[in-house]
């Protein structure tokens, strides 16, 4: 698995970014600032310009837990996965 840097312009912006990855994406946040995302998360970052708060609101709040969570202990990583019922 092929993993890239990224850096957000700011912690709104890796708020926002955290929040869309995690469940979707494997990547590490570190407090840093870096991000390591997989190849196939680069082509999701296509800037369409501004989300409403109804598209934003669902991934913000783990979006945050993801940046306490990178404050208190210094990185955090996710995993994205598919859990299938009968």
């Amino acid at each position: 698995m092929k993993l890239f840097r990224i850096r957000f312009p700011d912690q709104e912006a890796k708020r926002r970014g955290l929040g869309f990855l995690a469940g979707r994406f494997s990547f590490t946040s570190f407090a840093s600032g870096e991000v390591l995302v997989v190849e196939s998360a680069l082509t999701a970052f296509a800037v369409e310009g501004p989300a409403t708060y109804a598209e934003a609101s669902p991934h913000a709040a783990f979006a945050d837990t993801l940046l306490e969570l990178e404050q208190r202990f210094g990185a955090v990583s996710s995993e994205s996965q598919t859990i299938a019922g009968q």
